[in-house]
């Protein structure tokens, strides 16, 4: 399997199936997504800005409406369906669907674009790798100095 390829193109696996999120792993990676993007506030009273980009907003609000209607007590149960749904919600054809589809929440789904300040992915060597949180990866520098991988996966275990 090629790494070197660009975003618009997710690596394909001809004749290998990989099933879907259960609905639990999907309500967890919900929760999860949703404190990224409007993390809590100290006080617990309401919530700050995250401040991301407006493309990075859009894939995570989009990411976050697709795990909504898998997810949900009556929502559509299936992968596909919920996909369906999603792209239909935003207007867009099946194009959006088998996109986000593809997004899987894997460690090697990184489904931001390359120039992007973040990138969205989970640590599988971090310690909070069991309970399945996102994390913000740094790519670039933020203001006048670097934010190391340590710092942020510091920033998103505090309360």
């Amino acid at each position: 399997m090629e790494d070197n390829l660009p975003w618009t193109h997710s690596p394909f696996t001809a004749g290998q199936y990989t099933p879907p999120p259960t609905l639990e792993e999907a309500a967890t990676a919900l929760e999860n997504l949703k404190l990224l993007i409007q993390p809590r506030r100290p006080s617990c009273i309401g919530h700050k800005d995250s401040k991301p980009d407006l493309l990075l907003r859009s894939r995570l609000e989009k990411m976050r409406m697709f795990l909504w209607n898998y997810a949900k007590p009556i929502g559509a149960k299936w992968w596909q369906a919920a996909s369906l749904m999603t792209a239909d919600s935003y207007g867009k054809s099946t194009w959006l669907a088998g996109r986000l589809r593809q997004k899987r929440l894997t460690p090697s789904a990184m489904f931001l674009l390359p120039w992007s300040l973040f990138r969205l992915m989970l640590f599988v060597d971090s310690p909070c790798a069991h309970s399945g949180l996102w994390m913000y990866t740094a790519r670039g520098s933020m203001g006048n100095r670097q934010r190391s991988n340590v710092e942020v996966i510091e920033c998103f275990q505090r309360p």
